[in-house]
């Protein structure tokens, strides 16, 4: 896939998502612009791409960062600006509305009266699913969420439908799922991994570890939004980002404890962070455009693993 001679922007781009997506976008010789408060962004994550790069430290809400877009004409505008933690979305849901919702509006907005021909690219969650009532969960399914994380995700993807079918912005949502990979520092693949490194003989798990989860890699999260970008309609779908297959987190946490080679007493606790019980996707819509995810749970974890270690546990 040839991305030379493409302006990109990437909001939130010292994030998790963001920067994994900044350096095989630079791979591909795009031209590659970063903009990130860098209020849960870390510059460490835009090492690899350092001096290949753009970057600025604009609030997407600053008339800064609104002169970004009218002064470039992005190719793509790959939008990661936003809280990424349902937790903290019910900690503080007004803190999650602005994220979330009012940035992802306002950039729409500013591509609506400046810059057309953009194309827009908006990562949701599964979380707009709820408590999914079928499984697999498809894109028309019904979504309920259950957190101010996943209404405020929905209510992101029903502006990006709008204002591409009512004023022409080519923009489309990728609902992913349970993404994991290197520069994560937080959520339960990470978590499980550093309790096990501190501590091998036992391990806290919130809930009944009976939640299931649709885990993918991030190499496999950032084919799918190249993918979608470039062979999507862009007329404001929605597609989901998964790998299909569901594991449930006992079984994520045994594979961690053979890779680490310990096997720890499971301590389950209550959990109230609004999460739903059970996600598996169906991959049917994506698979269409050609995306087929290339790696296993095993050989993810052992990556992640050996990133933490190179680390230092940092």
């Amino acid at each position: 896939m040839e991305w030379k001679g493409n302006k990109v922007l990437i909001t939130g781009g010292g994030g998790f998502i963001g920067s994994n997506l900044v350096d095989k976008l630079v791979e591909l010789h795009a031209d590659v612009t970063v903009a990130d408060d860098f209020r849960s962004g870390i510059l460490k994550n835009l090492e690899k791409s350092k001096g290949q790069i753009d970057l600025f430290q604009y609030d997407i809400d600053s008339p800064v960062f609104t002169e970004l877009i009218k002064n470039n004409h992005f190719d793509y505008i790959f939008h990661f600006a936003s809280n990424a933690k349902v937790g903290d979305s019910v900690k503080n849901p007004m803190s999650d509305f602005y994220s979330t919702l009012f940035n992802t509006l306002k950039l729409l907005d500013v591509i609506r009266n400046y810059s057309l021909d953009t194309k827009f690219i908006f990562p949701s969650s599964a979380a707009v699913y709820g408590n999914p009532m079928y499984l697999p969960m498809s894109e028309s399914d019904p979504t309920v969420p259950i957190s101010p994380y996943g209404v405020a995700k929905l209510s992101a993807e029903r502006y990006v439908d709008v204002y591409s079918k009512l004023y022409g912005v080519q923009a489309c949502s990728l609902r992913v799922f349970s993404v994991y990979g290197p520069r994560q520092r937080n959520l339960v693949v990470y978590d499980s991994i550093m309790k096990l490194l501190r501590d091998n003989q036992e391990i806290h798990i919130l809930g009944n570890g009976l939640q299931k989860r649709d885990f993918l890699y991030i190499r496999d999260v950032v084919d799918a939004f190249l993918l979608v970008a470039r062979e999507a309609e862009l007329k404001g779908e929605v597609y989901n980002v998964a790998s299909g297959i569901s594991i449930s987190i006992n079984d994520l946490i045994s594979i961690i404890a053979t890779r680490l080679n310990c096997s720890p007493k499971f301590i389950h606790e209550e959990n109230t962070t609004g999460d739903p019980d059970i996600w598996v996707s169906s991959i049917e819509k994506i698979s269409k455009l050609g995306f087929i995810p290339k790696f296993n749970l095993e050989n993810g974890i052992s990556n992640v693993i050996d990133w933490i270690q190179s680390e230092k546990f940092n």
